[in-house]
């Protein structure tokens, strides 16, 4: 467990997927890591997840919820003095779940819950995200 961590996330596709009245179908990936930040000179520790979400997501006058399930891949990478290097990876059930407001269709502002795991060990966190809004289509 990393009770003392830093957290770099990269989220790469969040797209709607098809439209129906005040709802949308979603598909999302990304990758997060999370680095120990503790005070020890010989150890680093690293926990990486990656992803792969459907969902709903449901607009209520500008306010939005969002349950995802899905699979995340999982990696975990430990370099110490006593035991060298050692990593390990697999896959298991994720699901997340997010709240949040979109102003003027464009600016989005939300809270995410997103957990999971593989082999007994998992990894769950909780994030804050101001978006920007646009169209691939290039429609307005």
């Amino acid at each position: 467990m990393l009770s003392n961590c830093s957290r770099r996330s990269l989220q790469i596709f969040s797209q709607p997927v098809t439209q129906l009245c005040c709802a949308f179908f979603t598909l999302t990936t990304g990758y997060s890591s999370f680095k120990e930040a503790g005070d020890w000179e010989d150890f680093t520790a690293t926990q990486g997840v990656a992803p792969i979400l459907i969902g709903y997501r449901h607009n209520f006058n500008g306010f939005f919820v969002e349950p995802q399930i899905g699979y995340g891949i999982y990696n975990y990478k430990e370099t110490s003095v006593e035991n060298g290097f050692y990593s390990e990876s697999g896959g298991g059930f994720t699901w997340a779940a997010g709240v949040g407001y979109v102003f003027n269709k464009k600016i989005e502002v939300s809270a995410r819950y997103q957990t999971g795991g593989n082999e007994g060990s998992s990894v769950s966190f909780f994030g804050l995200r101001v978006g920007y809004n646009f169209s691939l289509s290039g429609a307005k």
